[in-house]
């Protein structure tokens, strides 16, 4: 597992400044086969992806980006989203999801749902670590 920093700018947010902690294991090459099992398709999903310089996720996942977080703009296209852990008082184990203009962590455990949104422009720094202990990834 890695260890990141998100630190956003306190003034920007209005609240005091707050120093997020996010673990996400490295993406294995497995992981990229998930997308071509997904037998679900784009064609219900009409409309020409722009040319942002970013190489953004699939209409589908973008469509289910904004559903996930409707105060994000519709012209904020998704780039990607990672499995990932966020240490607040407890460890709570969900996805983080990376846009053109947010980075976003959605968890859903047993339907108590966590949600933050931080825009690109209020983080201050990212800071790459390994954590101190091992986060299990599968029930015994």
């Amino acid at each position: 597992m890695q260890e990141g920093h998100l630190t956003a700018h306190p003034s920007k947010l209005g609240q005091t400044c707050e120093l997020y902690q996010v673990y996400f294991p490295a993406r294995s090459e497995d992981d990229d086969d998930d997308d071509e099992d997904d037998d679900s398709s784009d064609d219900d999903l009409d409309g020409v992806v722009p040319v942002t310089g970013f190489a953004v996720a699939s209409n589908k996942r973008t469509a289910d980006f904004h559903a996930m977080f409707p105060t994000i703009p519709e012209a904020d296209y998704l780039i990607d989203d990672y499995g990932c852990a966020l240490q607040r008082d407890i460890l709570l184990q969900g996805r983080l999801y990376v846009s053109e203009n947010h980075v976003c962590f959605h968890a859903n455990i047993f339907g108590w749902t966590t949600d933050l949104i931080i825009p690109i422009d209020e983080i201050t720094s990212v800071e790459k670590k390994m954590p101190a202990y091992v986060i299990p990834t599968r029930s015994k």
